[in-house]
């Protein structure tokens, strides 16, 4: 490429990096205005509120945001207090507890590269994320042993942390979650009890989901001999907590937690929409490679778009 169309293409990039910083700092504003009407937007203002969050939610204010969402202090005021919980958990012999011995396996697991729970050796000393991280896992563990633990709600409870959330607040925000039951919601812990009943109904419908919203790519997976048990339980299982690109993972959760369960069908069929051209030419190894391992960092307000195209799948 000449150099005087590099330097145009680096303006350009420029241009768009300023307009979405400019862009950003208004949000940030809006949402501090926002914040402090709480009320008023949860009510009368709800549709204004609602379009915001799907726009997405600014970083700083994710922390504060979400257990208003979640209606947090709800349920922390049915249950006993966090102290309570840490104090057993404390006098559990961990040895004795399966529960634990999996934590213990799994949190050096969750997200590696994160420089909150990164370590460069297994001799290195255990950072504060991975100390927290434990922490959230085995209490709640302790709060809810029907489930004890289960894979998945390790990264689940790291996306709290990774908000810059204390472990009290990344606890409570993680049980709520978990237990959350309305009209909208079914609630979260029935994927991760013993049998996982739920957790292959939710395989089996994204499957019927896939044949009618992007036949091509069902047809193509039936001939590679592809099904979506082979993909799709890491993204169903962690709302895409597991999924690399945390822009898009943040902005998934963001409506995930004001909404309901439809809008993962929507992100993950989106995603596969996006990867459709690519995919087609792929064989099965391929095909999972990229879907587990290397899938590819896609514009995240495209696939949120696409993913809103989409019809209410629940």
């Amino acid at each position: 490429m000449p150099a005087e169309d590099e330097h145009v293409e680096l303006q350009v990039v420029e241009s768009q990096i300023e307009k979405r910083k400019k862009r950003d700092e208004k949000r940030e504003v809006k949402w501090a205005v926002m914040l402090d009407s709480w009320d008023a937007f949860t009510t009368k203002k709800f549709e204004k509120l609602h379009n915001r969050i799907r726009k997405g939610i600014p970083n700083r204010w994710r922390k504060t945001v979400w257990p208003l969402l979640l209606r947090v202090k709800e349920f922390q005021s049915k249950h006993e207090p966090f102290t309570n919980i840490v104090s057993r958990v404390q006098s559990f012999s961990k040895q004795d507890q399966q529960a634990f011995r999996d934590i213990d396996k799994d949190v050096t697991r969750t997200f590696t590269n994160h420089q909150l729970f990164h370590r460069r050796s297994s001799q290195d000393i255990e950072s504060s994320g991975l100390r927290n991280l434990r922490l959230v896992l085995e209490c709640y563990a302790v709060f809810d042993p029907e489930v004890g633990y289960s894979q998945g709600l390790s990264h689940m409870a790291a996306i709290f942390l990774v908000m810059n959330m204390d472990a009290e607040t990344a606890f409570w925000c993680l049980a709520t979650l978990l237990h959350r039951s309305d009209e909208h919601f079914y609630p979260m812990r029935q994927m991760f009890l013993p049998g996982v009943e739920l957790y292959r109904q939710r395989i089996d419908r994204f499957t019927v989901l896939l044949k009618t919203h992007a036949p091509h790519i069902a047809n193509h997976f039936e001939q590679l001999g592809v099904s979506c048990s082979m993909f799709a339980p890491t993204w169903l299982l962690s709302v895409f907590a597991v999924y690399r690109d945390f822009d898009l993972v943040t902005k998934v959760w963001d409506v995930f937690l004001t909404e309901d369960y439809s809008i993962v069908y929507k992100v993950a069929l989106a995603l596969l929409k996006c990867h459709e051209k690519m995919m087609m030419k792929l064989q099965l190894e391929e095909v999972i490679d990229l879907l587990n391992v290397r899938i590819v960092r896609l514009d995240c307000e495209k696939v949120m778009k696409t993913a809103f195209e989409l019809p209410d799948l629940l």
